[in-house]
């Protein structure tokens, strides 16, 4: 007996009995219209605009894993992913199909959250547990009156910065530190020790761009 249609084409597209593998994904995103990457109940977030759209592809629920949450209003511009599934699909198929779904579902994160990459990994890479550092760009600009294009983008600095004495003062973060005093009092990290690999401060024309990466970062660690 010949299965349904609705079977058959399940059938084609998730292969069951096929061994999970692990799949990554290169993400970039407008975090301004997002309550921050982690699902939250009634509020729109990357990570449930992200899983709908994979669960499509794949023709079954996907939950991701992500090398680092990141807060209201926070950008990305290579935030990494990873999940695991049975699915079969070409790492293309990956790319392209998930940012179909999210350009034609609508709603406020719509076109907001784009895939660059896809690749298929080793089994054992954990989005969160396999990453080496995370590193934030924090940029300001100098002008007379509050930008327009640029809001949300940029931070408004009324006055002109002095970029040489923000680098040399940033330097004193360098090392593995305890940051207890930049933390916010919700944070839920075990641990509020942190190692801070690289930073620096910089002037590009009006714009002063503060460039810090650690092994991870503590909830408000920075943006405070």
């Amino acid at each position: 007996m010949m299965p349904p249609s609705g079977q058959r084409r399940r059938n084609s597209l998730t292969n069951s009995s096929s061994p999970p593998r692990t799949v990554a994904l290169g993400l970039e995103y407008d975090g301004a219209v997002f309550h921050g990457f982690q699902r939250q109940v009634g509020v729109p977030t990357v990570q449930e605009t992200l899983e709908r759209a994979l669960s499509g592809v794949a023709d079954t629920p996907v939950r991701v894993a992500v090398a680092g949450r990141t807060d209201a209003g926070v950008h990305a511009t290579g935030q990494v992913v990873s999940f695991r599934t049975t699915a079969v699909r070409s790492e293309d198929s990956w790319r392209r199909g998930t940012n179909a779904l999210m350009r034609g579902a609508g709603g406020i994160g719509a076109g907001a959250v784009g895939v660059v990459w896809a690749r298929q990994v080793e089994r054992s890479f954990h989005a969160r547990f396999s990453a080496l550092s995370r590193r934030y760009a924090y940029v300001y600009l100098e002008a007379d009156t509050e930008p327009v294009l640029l809001r949300g983008r940029v931070t408004w600095a009324r006055e002109e910065l002095d970029a040489g004495v923000m680098h040399r003062a940033a330097q004193h973060l360098l090392g593995e530190r305890d940051f207890s005093a930049f933390r916010a009092a919700a944070c839920d990290s075990n641990t509020p020790f942190r190692r801070v690999d690289a930073v620096s401060v910089a002037r590009h024309g009006r714009q002063v761009v503060f460039d810090i990466e650690a092994n991870a970062f503590l909830q408000h660690m920075v943006r405070n």
